[in-house]
């Protein structure tokens, strides 16, 4: 799993980093920049403009978590970074996020990429659409393509989300760093 590896990747790194720091042998560190050219070669398809999820499955799906992380962690080059926003992240056929957790990180990724004009078209659509639906909090999953008592279904089950979930809470931090610039 693509995601699983770069997560990992960036362990590694601050890892070997704070061994530095308190001056510890870093031996049993891990290689990081070994794993970096598996992933590479495994999971970055250039011709698709990202990082697939998995290699396994001969699939070769293209996934928002993934490049989201990439970015994030700048495990992608800059050049790979808007590759990725424009195909990928900007690219609706690809499967949206519907949790306000991720969905936080993926207007990070947005954000870091230059892009906070489209991360508050975003933040709009998705945070005001709750609002609009009336939430008074921020829910576990949003989807503005459900209606009815159907947009409270989770898990398989009628009334089942949460619609009070602390990980909605995503857009105070992209308002005060990204949008007011503290």
């Amino acid at each position: 799993i693509c995601s699983e590896q770069i997560l990992l990747y960036k362990t590694i790194k601050v890892m070997r980093k704070l061994a530095s720091v308190v001056g510890d042998d870093v031996s049993f560190i891990p290689d990081e920049e070994a794993l970096r050219d598996k992933i590479y070669k495994f999971f970055y398809k250039k011709e698709l403009g990202g990082f697939i999820d998995g290699y396994v499955s001969g699939k070769n799906a293209l996934h928002r978590q993934q490049n989201i992380f990439a970015i994030l962690y700048d495990f992608a080059t800059k050049d790979e970074q808007k590759t990725i926003l424009n195909k990928i992240l900007l690219n609706e056929r690809i499967t949206p996020i519907k949790t306000p957790y991720f969905k936080f990180y993926e207007l990070l990724a947005v954000c870091k990429a230059g892009r906070v004009d489209i991360a508050q078209k975003m933040l709009n659509s998705y945070w005001g659409g709750m609002l609009q639906e009336g939430a008074t909090t921020f829910w576990e999953e949003y989807d503005e393509n459900i209606k009815g008592i159907e947009k409270y279904a989770m898990y398989g089950y009628p009334f089942d989300k949460s619609l009070c979930h602390a990980w909605g809470s995503g857009p105070i931090r992209i308002l005060g760093e990204y949008i007011a610039g503290v």
